[in-house]
């Protein structure tokens, strides 16, 4: 694991991707001392070098997205995800962990959510229903 500082993504410290992707990560984080053996790294602003983060970190920067957006439109759209990951695979596919093959996580693809972007930052729509303009075609 890589221990950089001031990597910049689109304006945002590449901390904030990191921190923001620990919290949702489409990855399974192993066992309860990994998983907190990494928050410590983050929350101590050391960057893992895990690729899967960097790559969504860029893809979900590039669409224009920010950490604090990746996060809240991860909680609106986690009640669903499984519903979307299935009906609508341009927005989300299901990663399974071999270990938990019940509990599939999700990852987001940033193509599809950023008409979910625009209604978030340019309406008052909230994010939930934002999700459901999306799904809608809206």
């Amino acid at each position: 694991m890589a221990h950089q500082r001031g990597i910049y993504l689109k304006g945002a410290p590449a901390i904030e991707w990191q921190r923001a992707i620990y919290r949702y990560s489409p990855l399974p984080l192993g066992s309860g001392v990994s998983r907190r053996a990494i928050g410590a790294m983050l929350a101590e602003g050391h960057l893992v070098n895990i690729p899967t983060w960097v790559e969504l970190s860029h893809e979900f920067a590039r669409a224009g997205f920010t950490p604090a957006e990746f996060a809240m439109l991860h909680e609106a759209v986690a009640p669903r995800a499984r519903e979307i990951a299935r009906t609508h695979p341009e927005l989300a596919v299901e990663v399974f962990d071999e270990c938990l093959p019940a509990n599939p996580l999700f990852r987001l693809r940033a193509h599809g959510w950023t008409r979910w972007l625009t209604l978030v930052r340019s309406s008052d729509m909230s994010t939930g229903d934002a999700v459901a303009a999306v799904l809608r075609g809206e």
